[in-house]
Protein backbone atom coordinates (compact mmCIF):
# COMPACT_ATOMS: atom_id res chain seq x y z
CA UNK A 1 0.00 0.00 0.00
CA UNK A 2 2.92 2.84 1.37
CA UNK A 3 4.18 2.22 -2.92
CA UNK A 4 0.80 3.39 -4.03
CA UNK A 5 1.07 6.82 -2.45
CA UNK A 6 1.91 10.15 -4.02
CA UNK A 7 5.86 10.56 -3.13
CA UNK A 8 5.03 13.77 -1.53
CA UNK A 9 2.86 11.83 0.92
CA UNK A 10 5.54 8.47 1.20
CA UNK A 11 8.77 10.48 1.45
CA UNK A 12 6.71 12.62 4.33
CA UNK A 13 4.36 10.78 6.34
CA UNK A 14 4.08 7.72 8.58
CA UNK A 15 4.58 4.34 6.87
CA UNK A 16 1.71 2.20 8.60
CA UNK A 17 -2.32 2.54 8.26
CA UNK A 18 -3.93 2.51 11.54
CA UNK A 19 -7.64 2.14 12.66
CA UNK A 20 -9.61 5.20 13.39
CA UNK A 21 -11.98 3.89 15.78
CA UNK A 22 -8.84 2.25 17.71
CA UNK A 23 -7.38 5.59 17.71
CA UNK A 24 -10.40 7.45 19.23
CA UNK A 25 -10.41 5.18 21.90
CA UNK A 26 -6.94 5.80 23.36
CA UNK A 27 -7.28 7.46 26.76
CA UNK A 28 -5.20 10.32 26.64
CA UNK A 29 -4.52 14.38 27.69
CA UNK A 30 -5.98 17.02 25.61
CA UNK A 31 -3.12 19.70 24.95
CA UNK A 32 -3.34 23.04 23.00
CA UNK A 33 -0.68 23.01 19.99
CA UNK A 34 -0.16 25.85 17.38
CA UNK A 35 -1.65 25.38 14.32
CA UNK A 36 1.85 25.99 12.33
CA UNK A 37 3.22 22.72 13.75
CA UNK A 38 0.52 20.68 11.72
CA UNK A 39 0.28 23.41 8.74
CA UNK A 40 2.88 21.60 6.68
CA UNK A 41 0.51 18.56 5.63
CA UNK A 42 -1.72 21.62 4.24
CA UNK A 43 0.32 21.01 0.64
CA UNK A 44 0.02 17.16 0.49
CA UNK A 45 -2.99 15.55 -1.51
CA UNK A 46 -4.61 13.56 1.32
CA UNK A 47 -7.96 14.27 -0.20
CA UNK A 48 -9.89 12.76 -3.31
CA UNK A 49 -11.43 14.79 -6.08
CA UNK A 50 -14.02 13.08 -7.61
CA UNK A 51 -13.29 9.33 -7.91
CA UNK A 52 -9.64 9.92 -7.38
CA UNK A 53 -7.64 9.47 -4.22
CA UNK A 54 -4.74 11.24 -3.40
CA UNK A 55 -5.72 13.73 -5.61
CA UNK A 56 -5.92 17.64 -4.28
CA UNK A 57 -3.97 19.52 -0.77
CA UNK A 58 -6.14 21.06 1.77
CA UNK A 59 -4.46 24.48 0.47
CA UNK A 60 -5.94 23.98 -2.77
CA UNK A 61 -9.37 23.30 -1.77
CA UNK A 62 -9.28 26.72 0.49
CA UNK A 63 -8.00 28.47 -2.58
CA UNK A 64 -11.31 27.54 -4.90
CA UNK A 65 -13.59 26.30 -2.68
CA UNK A 66 -16.34 26.40 -5.29
CA UNK A 67 -14.30 23.76 -7.58
CA UNK A 68 -13.58 21.69 -4.46
CA UNK A 69 -16.73 21.77 -2.92
CA UNK A 70 -17.55 18.80 -1.40
CA UNK A 71 -14.31 19.07 0.48
CA UNK A 72 -14.54 22.61 1.07
CA UNK A 73 -18.19 21.55 2.86
CA UNK A 74 -16.52 18.58 4.96
CA UNK A 75 -13.96 21.15 6.14
CA UNK A 76 -16.26 24.13 7.13
CA UNK A 77 -18.77 21.78 8.26
CA UNK A 78 -16.60 19.87 10.68
CA UNK A 79 -16.64 20.00 14.56
CA UNK A 80 -13.89 21.49 16.51
CA UNK A 81 -14.70 20.35 19.76
CA UNK A 82 -13.06 17.14 19.30
CA UNK A 83 -9.60 17.23 19.45
CA UNK A 84 -6.62 16.01 16.43
CA UNK A 85 -4.84 12.82 17.21
CA UNK A 86 -1.20 13.49 16.11
CA UNK A 87 2.05 11.03 16.08
CA UNK A 88 5.29 11.90 15.25
CA UNK A 89 6.33 10.68 11.92
CA UNK A 90 9.47 9.58 10.42
CA UNK A 91 11.18 12.93 10.01
CA UNK A 92 10.36 13.77 13.55
CA UNK A 93 6.90 16.22 12.78
CA UNK A 94 3.84 15.59 14.33
CA UNK A 95 1.52 14.05 12.12
CA UNK A 96 -2.12 14.15 12.12
CA UNK A 97 -3.56 11.01 12.14
CA UNK A 98 -7.18 12.11 12.38
CA UNK A 99 -9.03 15.50 12.14
CA UNK A 100 -7.35 17.04 9.30
CA UNK A 101 -10.23 19.08 7.88
CA UNK A 102 -11.05 20.46 11.57
CA UNK A 103 -7.38 21.93 11.57
CA UNK A 104 -7.54 23.64 8.07
CA UNK A 105 -11.23 25.03 9.13
CA UNK A 106 -9.47 26.35 12.46
CA UNK A 107 -6.87 28.02 10.38
CA UNK A 108 -9.62 29.18 8.20
CA UNK A 109 -10.96 30.86 11.24
CA UNK A 110 -8.12 32.13 12.41
CA UNK A 111 -7.28 30.24 14.69
CA UNK A 112 -3.69 29.76 16.22
CA UNK A 113 -3.82 26.73 18.25
CA UNK A 114 -5.98 23.55 18.16
CA UNK A 115 -6.71 20.97 20.85
CA UNK A 116 -4.16 17.83 20.37
CA UNK A 117 -3.74 14.45 21.86
CA UNK A 118 -0.89 12.97 21.21
CA UNK A 119 0.02 9.34 20.17
CA UNK A 120 3.52 7.77 21.04
CA UNK A 121 5.03 5.14 20.25
CA UNK A 122 4.23 2.69 22.61
CA UNK A 123 0.41 3.25 21.64
CA UNK A 124 1.16 1.91 17.62
CA UNK A 125 0.58 -1.39 18.17
CA UNK A 126 -2.55 -0.24 19.58
CA UNK A 127 -3.98 1.08 17.20
CA UNK A 128 -2.66 -0.57 13.48
CA UNK A 129 -5.33 -1.36 11.38
CA UNK A 130 -5.39 -5.30 10.41
CA UNK A 131 -6.36 -4.96 7.10
CA UNK A 132 -4.07 -1.97 5.99
CA UNK A 133 -5.44 -2.03 1.86
CA UNK A 134 -6.55 1.62 2.76
CA UNK A 135 -4.93 4.28 4.26
CA UNK A 136 -6.85 7.43 4.14
CA UNK A 137 -10.95 7.39 4.07
CA UNK A 138 -11.20 10.47 2.11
Amino acid sequence: MINNLPIAIRDNCLDFSWDNEKVWKLNLPVEKMAISKLAWQFDLPFWKYGKVKYAITPNQVMANPRKFRYQYNRTMNSDLKYPVHIAKNKKGKWEMLDGLHRVVKAKALGHRTIKVKKVYKKHIKDIVKANPAIRYQE
